[in-house]
């Protein structure tokens, strides 16, 4: 079984490929959304709450849901409670997957570009966290970009 880290580093290049053919700007902001959540997955879990501690999100979600939840909402929850650096851009990466999804796969260059930058940040962010050598300064620099 693949890791969060390992899916979130599949998804890039599935993004990449899919952005390099300049065709199909709603897969790739879906994707890069992916490859977004994975990373955030693998610098959240495993998570201890009120003592427990939880393995996955499904785990999570499982004993903590309420009506309405859904894991995509449970995920940036927890972005915005313990890497709240991150947590915007994770938040519109989110959003505009699920209107590139549901409402209108005709998103303009400019939207994806910026869907893009987010979603380099937010992997630069999370490898550095996974790898231990996240610092202060350089998570800021990244998330300034």
């Amino acid at each position: 079984m693949s890791t969060p880290l390992d899916h979130a580093r599949h998804n890039k290049k599935a993004c990449e490929y899919l952005s390099s053919a300049n065709e199909f700007p709603d897969w790739v902001v879906t994707t890069a959304f992916y490859c977004t959540m994975h990373y955030a997955q693998a610098i959240i879990f495993p998570h201890q709450e009120n003592g427990v501690i939880y393995k996955n999100l499904d785990e999570y979600f499982d004993k903590n849901k309420r009506v309405g939840d859904t894991k995509h909402g449970v995920t940036l929850n927890l972005v915005r409670k313990l890497h709240f650096a991150i947590s915007e851009k994770y938040r519109q990466l989110k959003d505009v997957a699920h209107t590139a999804r549901y409402n209108d796969y005709q998103l303009p260059s400019v939207v994806v570009s910026k869907m893009r930058r987010h979603q380099k940040a937010i992997e630069e962010y999370c490898e550095q966290m996974c790898s231990g050598n996240a610092s202060q300064n350089s998570s800021t620099a990244i998330l300034s970009s």
